[in-house]
């Protein structure tokens, strides 16, 4: 059996949160991929608020190994930039915290 270093954990929030109950299993990342997310990162004159933020929110995604978010219709969310936003969850999840 080999050794991963790239760890699996679960994001869970306290009950005091808005997004309590809502759990988050997701894969560590690699220092490459860190460096690319930093040296791709949206900056400078005429870059908004929501680009960095969808940037940010895309590049957590891609780690999410799975999560228990539901659509309207109670149906597991596919884990996808869209679904992510169109739940406004985006709106208290600090992407930019997750690393």
């Amino acid at each position: 059996m080999g050794f991963s270093a790239r760890k699996i954990f679960k994001i869970v929030f306290d009950e005091d949160h808005d997004l309590h109950g809502l759990e988050i299993t997701v894969r560590s990342s690699s220092l490459a991929i860190q460096k690319a997310y930093v040296q791709n990162y949206p900056s400078g004159e005429g870059v908004g608020r929501f680009e960095q933020i969808e940037y940010a929110g895309r590049h957590f995604l891609k780690h999410v190994v799975e999560w228990n978010l539901e659509d309207d219709d109670g149906n597991t969310a596919p884990v996808t930039w869209e679904a992510f936003a169109e739940t406004k969850v985006v709106q208290r999840f600090d992407v930019f915290r997750w690393r």
